[in-house]
């Protein structure tokens, strides 16, 4: 059992080391900020096969048209990315005016990098500008925001969360300050669907209602993401 996880941990790196050398793509799926840190980084990676690029960042207060944060500030904002370099950005914390001070934030944090049609200008932004751009490529991730005292949670928060029969389905409380966020959720072996209504992110405090088809309804097998989106799992009994 121990060979065969080693093989796979190695097997997943080896993908990821294969996709970084072919694609722009960042060094995780989520970032969190914590207050009493008050800056967080991710790196910026562009394929040896990619063109010259342009990245530009900026905090999100949603995920579709959400406004511009006031209370982070991204740096650099806009930089050059060579085929096979690797960048970074930084989220500093500007302002907590106006954040909760009781729970987590959920902002996003977008990173798109835009191809420049002339590689042999780069000593100026003369190959990004003009009417024959290419396609942008670029990635939104979820950024959490942990006020001061806030402490990251133990396995991700899924042990904490309490499932409770109700009429059609399993009502799932999250009684914690963070957002837990589902990879995986089964009644009875039976697998939940998550959609819009039905959503994998739970709120700090907030309850959700799933549908399943089991009439039992006696244990729920979940996965939940941690801060560096390893998924982890376990068993609760459904009351």
């Amino acid at each position: 059992m121990g060979m065969k996880k080693s093989l796979t941990t190695a097997l997943t790196a080896l993908l990821l080391l294969s996709g970084s050398a072919q694609a722009f793509m960042l060094g995780g799926t989520r970032l969190v900020l914590e207050q009493d840190r008050g800056v967080a980084s991710i790196a910026v990676y562009s394929g040896e096969r990619e063109a010259l690029k342009l990245v530009h960042s900026q905090v999100l207060t949603a995920q579709d048209g959400g406004a511009p944060s006031t209370h982070f500030m991204v740096t650099p904002p806009l930089f050059r990315l060579e085929p096979g370099a690797q960048g970074q950005v930084r989220v500093s914390l500007v302002d907590p005016q106006g954040l909760p001070v009781d729970r987590e934030s959920r902002l996003y944090l977008k990173v798109i990098a835009i191809p420049s049609i002339n590689p042999l200008g780069r000593n100026d932004t003369t190959g990004f500008t003009g009417g024959a751009l290419l396609v942008n490529t670029g990635s939104i991730i979820k950024l959490f925001y942990r006020p001061h005292g806030l402490a990251a949670p133990t396995q991700g928060g899924g042990a904490t969360l309490t499932f409770t029969r109700v009429p059609g389905g399993v009502q799932v409380h999250n009684p914690t300050p963070w957002y837990v966020t589902l990879g995986d959720l089964r009644i009875d072996d039976r697998p939940v669907t998550f959609s819009s209504q039905q959503a994998a992110e739970l709120p700090p405090f907030g309850t959700t209602t799933f549908g399943t088809t089991s009439r039992l309804k006696q244990r729920a097998q979940w996965r939940v993401l941690d801060d560096a989106g390893k998924s982890v799992g376990g068993t609760t009994p459904i009351r």
